[in-house]
């Protein structure tokens, strides 16, 4: 292939000749013409945008300098001056502003540089001139190069055709998209967007790239399906199969839903998991037209009666090998495709107007073998048991002969169609080295586009709110109240947020854009550049995501959109309790007259003054926390008075329904507690924190920061609102017992949550003196200080590990103890150690919460699980891959006793489990307490492929699997018995695995690096 060095591509800057960004060079091992890969320029070729700033000019039409219409870097621009921008900005479309500028400058030529096209389009917008402002931006993208001086002048033509427009930059798609949705044009700021996302394609070519089409078998991308293909065989790097893909129209469809009567031996052999092939739902007849007119016709079945594409859409169908394609390995040919499948046998169809992948099954044969069926299999063997009981008779060693040869015969052709014959068939791995690079650069192309559609909603999304923020300044202009005045500052300040995070979204799917349209262009170049300078571009590709993903940090951007959709909201529902409240006071002062007792009045007035307070804020309290319109419980009533100001809660608790003696009208004053929180910036930690703060407690958090992130403690006290002063953050180790005891004489603690901790299982096999003193001696430290300070209340977070491999299901606490590692024996220990501490001291107040497997992620995805390093449980493992963190999830054992071959453990949601907590503080208040154990947990069992299946269903995310054996010390079934924890402490879980999964997504998809990028971890 050779590069057409005319490209427009190439000539971005001309000056004196250009140098050579990019020369074909003869390969020496075949004297073919080869090209550097583009990737090796790409900084000359392709300036990212998202890393630069211009020199001279920034246009916003943020409220904040609408007036001015652009911030200026250098207010000096070389073409335009005040009153210049004035008059085209009148201008009826690009054409006539390019002939002002002819006109007034007086030069013979000449190219509008991007700085002066931003500042023409935002006087446009000011001017409320959309239409010039969007003809300016067609100009610029239909203009692939920059006339400069050294081309010289055509003589032939006027002097406006001698102008050119420069090509738009991320500023430039910024500024008009912001202008449009504040002008209330929101299809054309959509239509902007949607340009963005498709970088390089100018309106003259409309040439799409394709369709990336997956290997049914490994699920990699392979090959791309482009509008002129029809037919074509293509290899997978990964199984080393070849496939067909067929490529084409639909003409026509036919489909049957089926329902099959599933056989009693059918069905055992499918408990047992020995038939692993799904059940098909409806069976489809389709005929596809390539575009160079063959038809073929497809029959297959799905698993849903579902249609995988309609009449009139382009698909993609991938099979089978066909009978005519095979490798030749002397005088054996070997077709290249799995054993199990017949030759040409459909496996997947993408659809190309949705992009829907669908797996297809093979069609059931409308007749069940003769011999297969009871009525003749059995009669059968009996014959056979009866020719070897006859066969004794003449010989006694004659029937264990043909048994023992039976067997081997099957053992011998199990062995060929399942080893040996899938090893013929796979292509040579020299074959498939080159094609892997390619594939490598589709699967990277494919992750870009996938966050491009991502970004993309979430950007229309937001121009559609920025356009109502506007629309209500609008009014708020248009009715001129004074009272507006403070409501108006507010939405500015939401509009100026979504202004700044929607700023960022169009500079990320820019940078996508860019990305992908380099790998679109190493496709399809299909030139043949050696292994190594294409694996160089594989590196340079990987490299340019990184460092885009680094500033795809969400937590500012989504702040700001929950802020937006909190403020516009609360415009129009905010009451105003100030008469109401007055009223009520008076109402309460009337009822306290009714009060004899002299010991009791002032403090009922109190309670009745407080509850009358607390009525005023209840709706909106109820509507924040999503509970029903029934009298709330003690945390939702402190956060109501917290609201208010009030230190502590006075609440009225009816120890009686009698109503005749007042003296009882109430029994207790529920003061607002200090509770000390070790560990609470890690993931349990920071979701009880956040549970502490919204019921109304005091919270200090204590961390050392060794496996865990500040961020989280800023993001919880974000999360709690108003609620958020009452958090404080202290960054000690618990072995420092000079900084603990200078903190617990400060502050009066009533009881200490105590996470603090490493606890990764493989580190602790290697390093168990490390955490013998980190978990051991920072307890230990723990404990003697509050007991010098008279703190003698302790919520301990334990672990199941300490019912080591469980020989029975379900877990009860009064199961035998053990641990397998170093990590889980410190569970152990500090356990015995609580149990002795109480047994000396009967005032201890101890319970010990057992957990089993937390997953999840609070709801706001805002604060979630960030391990540091290789994650330790299943969840960050497969959130890792559903980012494009990792390639596959590795699932360890698949032949286990369970439904489908794989570990079952009891998984529960992180809220549940801070839930857990607060419910333990509760149940310390009870007298006679001691030291007890509670297991958290949901009492069911999920196996791993479960747990899969349900993330991929809340994701939409494909999740690779590899499957691998047992590890030692696996145990097989674990899951909790919670009927402790659910009579005595009051406590279940709520949630089920489909919350799991989709709140472990959310934040996943949010933060798909954790708290920080990856440079700073």
């Amino acid at each position: 292939m050779i590069l057409h060095l005319s490209s427009p591509w190439l000539t971005i800057t001309r000056l004196p000749p250009p140098p050579k960004l990019i020369e074909p060079f003869t390969s020496a091992s075949n004297g073919t013409s080869v090209l550097m890969p583009l990737l090796l320029c790409s900084h000359a070729l392709f300036r990212f945008t998202s890393f630069s700033k211009s020199t001279r000019v920034r246009a916003s039409l943020n409220a904040s300098n609408i007036d001015g219409a652009a911030a200026f870097e250098n207010p000096v621009s070389e073409l335009l001056d005040d009153e210049l921008i004035g008059v085209v900005s009148c201008s009826k479309d690009a054409d006539e502003v390019l002939r002002l500028i002819a006109d007034k400058s007086g030069r013979n030529g000449g190219t509008v540089s991007v700085p002066d096209c931003r500042l023409i389009i935002a006087a446009a917008l000011k001017r409320n001139n959309s239409e010039l402002a969007l003809s300016v931006f067609y100009a610029m993208r239909s203009s692939f190069y920059e006339v400069t001086a050294w081309e010289g002048v055509n003589d032939n033509v006027s002097s406006v055709e001698r102008w050119k427009w420069a090509r738009p930059d991320v500023h430039v798609y910024t500024l008009l998209i912001q202008g449009l949705a504040a002008s209330l044009r929101v299809s054309d700021a959509l239509r902007i967007i949607e340009i963005i996302c498709r970088v390089g394609v100018s309106p003259a070519e409309e040439v799409p790239f394709g369709k990336v089409v997956q290997c049914p078998s490994c699920m990699v991308a392979v090959a791309v399906a482009q509008p002129q293909h029809g037919i074509q065989i293509v290899s997978c790097a990964k199984c080393r199969y070849q496939y067909e893909l067929i490529s084409g129209n639909i003409v026509s469809i036919e489909s049957e839903e089926i329902s099959m009567d599933t056989p009693a031996w059918e069905k055992a052999l499918r408990f047992l998991n020995v038939m692993k092939q799904k059940l098909p739902a409806a069976v489809h007849s389709i005929v596809v037209q390539t575009p160079s007119g063959v038809a073929r016709t497809q029959k297959f079945a799905t698993e849903t009666a579902d249609l995988p594409a309609r009449e009139g859409e382009r698909v993609t169908i991938a099979a089978a090998a066909p009978s005519n394609v095979y490798r030749e390995v002397g005088p054996i040919k070997f077709s290249p495709k799995d054993p199990n499948l017949y030759s040409g046998e459909p496996m997947c169809l993408t659809n190309h107007s949705d992009g829907r992948e669908s797996l297809l099954l093979r069609v059931p044969a409308k007749e069940t073998s003769f011999l297969l069926k009871p009525s003749a299999l059995f009669p059968l063997i009996l014959l056979s048991v009866a020719g070897d009981a006859a066969s004794g008779v003449l010989d006694p060693s004659l029937p264990r002969l043909l048994l023992v040869a039976g067997f081997a015969s099957l053992a011998a052709g199990a062995t060929l169609n399942s080893f040996i014959l899938p090893q013929f068939n796979r292509l040579p791995q020299r074959s498939v080295d080159i094609i892997a690079i390619k594939q490598q650069l589709l699967s990277q192309y494919n992750v870009l586009q996938s966050r491009i559609r991502d970004l993309k909603l979430a950007a229309e999304k937001e121009v559609w709110m920025l356009a109502r923020m506007c629309q209500l300044e609008n009014k708020i202009f248009a009715v001129g109240e004074p009272s507006y005045r403070a409501r108006r500052s507010r939405i500015k300040k939401v509009r100026d947020g979504l202004e700044n995070s929607l700023k960022q979204r169009i500079e990320l799917i820019e940078s996508y854009a860019r990305i992908s349209s380099m790998i679109e262009i190493e496709v399809e170049m299909e030139s043949d550049v050696i292994a190594a300078e294409a694996a160089s571009s594989v590196e340079r590709v990987s490299e340019q995501i990184e460092q885009i993903m680094v500033l795809e940090n969400l937590e500012e951007r989504w702040r700001l959109q929950a802020e937006a959709n909190d403020e516009a909201e609360r415009l129009f529902n905010q009451s105003m309790p100030t008469e109401e409240t007055c009223n009520l006071s008076n109402q309460s002062r009337s009822m306290d007259t009714s009060i004899t007792s002299p010991d009791t009045s002032q403090t009922f007035s109190l309670v009745k003054m407080s509850i009358n307070l607390y009525l005023v804020h209840v709706h909106e309290v109820l509507k924040q926390h999503q509970v029903s319109a029934s009298w709330p419980d003690v945390s939702l009533l402190n956060i109501s008075f917290i609201k208010f100001g009030f230190n502590s809660l006075p609440l009225l608790i009816n120890s009686s329904s009698s109503s005749s003696s007042s003296s009882s009208s109430f029994s207790c004053l529920v003061m607002a507690k200090s509770i000390l929180v070790t560990g609470g910036a890690g993931y349990i930690g920071s979701h009880t924190v956040l549970q502490l703060l919204l019921g109304g407690y005091r919270t200090v958090v204590v961390d050392n920061l060794d496996n865990s992130s500040e961020i989280a403690v800023r993001r919880v006290k974000e999360l709690a609102g108003d609620l958020g002063k009452n958090l404080l953050f202290h960054k000690v180790d618990l072995r420092d017992k000079q900084a603990l005891d200078k903190m617990f004489a400060s502050t009066p603690f009533d009881t200490v949550i105590h996470f603090a901790g490493l606890k990764a299982v493989g580190e602790s096999v290697q390093k168990p003196l490390l955490y013998y003193d980190n978990n051991l001696i920072g307890t230990i430290t723990l404990l003697e200080v509050m007991a010098a300070h008279g703190c003698k209340k302790l919520v301990f977070s334990s672990s199941a590990t300490v019912y080591g491999w469980p020989k029975e299901v379900p877990c009860t606490e009064e199961f035998p103890l053990s641990a397998a590692n170093p990590y889980g024996r410190t569970k152990l220990f500090i356990e015995e150690i609580c149990r002795d501490t109480y047994r000396s001291d009967s005032e201890w107040k101890i319970i010990l919460l057992r957990y089993f497997n937390p997953v999840g992620a609070h709801h706001s995805g805002y604060i979630g699980e960030d391990p540091r390093g290789i994650p330790n449980n299943l969840m960050p493992f497969v959130q890792q891959v559903a980012v494009g963190r990792r390639p596959a999830l590795t699932v360890f054992g698949t032949d286990y006793a369970t439904k489908d071959g794989t570990g079952v453990r009891d998984y529960i949601h992180v809220v549940d489990l801070a839930d857990g907590h607060i419910a333990a503080l509760r149940k310390l208040d009870a007298a006679g307490i001691g030291c007890e154990v509670y297991n958290l947990g949901t009492g069911k069992g999920t196996s791993v492929l479960e747990m899969v299946a349900a993330f991929e269903k809340a994701s939409g995310k494909k999740i690779p699997l590899v499957m691998s054996a047992r590890r030692p010390g696996d145990a097989e079934i674990v899951y909790a018995s919670t009927h402790k924890a659910e009579k005595e402490l009051n406590w279940k879980a709520k949630y089920g695995i489909e919350e799991m999964c989709r709140d472990q997504w959310n934040w996943a998809s949010k933060n798909p690096y954790g708290y920080e990028p990856p440079s700073s971890k």
